[in-house]
C-alpha cells in the first residue's frame, strides 16, 4: 500500500501517508497508541477519558475523545516526520482562554496568577476575599486579584496591613480599687490619674467631656474626675 502510514492498534493496522510493506510494518518505526481497545464489538477504540469510538477516527486530526487520546503527535506519526509535530496551541491557542501549555502527547490550559480553571478551557477570577481573615477590615475583590480597604475613621498601618484608628492613640483607663490608671494601647505608656482611693469597685469614662466617674464601696458616694 503506498501513500500511507501504517501503525498496529489491537491486531488492526492503521495507515497514514507513508508505504506499508506487505508485512503490515511502515517505512517509518511502528508506533503503537497506549490506548487499548476495551469497548464492546469491534473497530471500537477506547478513550483515555472513558468513552467508545469508531476505530476510522483515531488519527484522523480531529479530537474525537473528549481529552484528546484519539490524535496523540508521535503515537498518530506526526512527530516522527520532521516540520510536521503537532503543537494544538498553535490553532486558536488551544481553544485556551488564557495561556496554552502544548505536551508530548495533547495539551493542557493554564491560567495567570489570581485565576483558576472554571472547565478545561476556560480561567475564572478567583474570590480572595472569601478567605477569612485576609484583611483587617474591608476586602474588595478585583479581577485578577484584590485590594484591602479601611472604615471611615481608619487607616492603614503600611508595614502591618492592619487598620487603625485615625487620631491620638488609644488608651485602656482601669482600676485596682487603690488607684485609677491609664495605659497606651501602642507605645504602653503607663499613667497614674487618680491616686490613694479608698475601694474603688465601678468605674466610667465621659470621653467627650473628658470625666471619670467611679464608685467608692467604703465612702458608699460617686465621684467625678475632669
Amino acid at each position: 500500500m503506498v501513500g500511507t502510514y501504517c501503525g498496529f492498534i489491537s491486531g488492526v493496522y492503521l495507515c497514514r501517508k507513508r508505504k506499508c510493506l506487505s508485512d503490515g510494518s511502515s517505512s517509518f518505526p511502528l508506533y503503537w497508541l497506549t490506548s487499548v481497545i476495551q469497548c464492546s464489538g469491534p473497530g471500537k477504540f477506547k478513550c483515555r477519558s472513558g468513552e467508545c469510538i469508531s476505530l476510522n477516527k483515531v488519527c484522523n486530526q480531529e479530537f474525537d475523545c473528549k481529552d484528546g487520546s484519539d490524535e496523540p503527535a508521535k503515537d498518530c506519526g506526526l512527530a516522527s516526520i520532521p516540520f510536521l509535530g503537532v503543537n494544538e496551541c498553535f490553532v486558536n491557542n488551544g481553544g485556551c482562554s488564557h495561556h496554552c501549555r502544548d505536551l508530548d502527547i495533547g495539551y493542557e490550559c493554564e491560567c495567570p496568577a489570581g485565576f483558576e480553571l472554571i472547565d478545561r478551557k476556560t480561567c475564572g477570577d478567583i474570590d480572595e476575599c472569601q478567605n477569612p481573615g485576609i484583611c483587617s477590615q474591608i476586602c474588595v475583590n478585583l479581577k485578577g486579584g484584590y485590594k484591602c480597604e479601611c472604615s471611615k475613621g481608619y487607616q492603614m498601618d503600611l508595614y502591618t496591613g492592619v487598620c487603625k484608628a485615625v487620631g491620638r492613640e488609644p488608651s485602656l483607663i482601669f482600676t485596682n480599687r487603690r488607684d485609677i490608671r491609664k495605659v497606651g494601647l501602642e507605645r504602653r505608656e503607663y499613667i497614674q490619674l487618680v491616686e490613694q482611693l479608698r475601694n474603688t469597685v465601678a468605674l466610667d469614662a465621659d470621653i467627650e467631656g473628658q470625666n471619670l466617674f467611679w464608685a467608692d464601696m467604703h465612702q458608699k458616694a460617686i465621684f467625678r474626675y475632669g
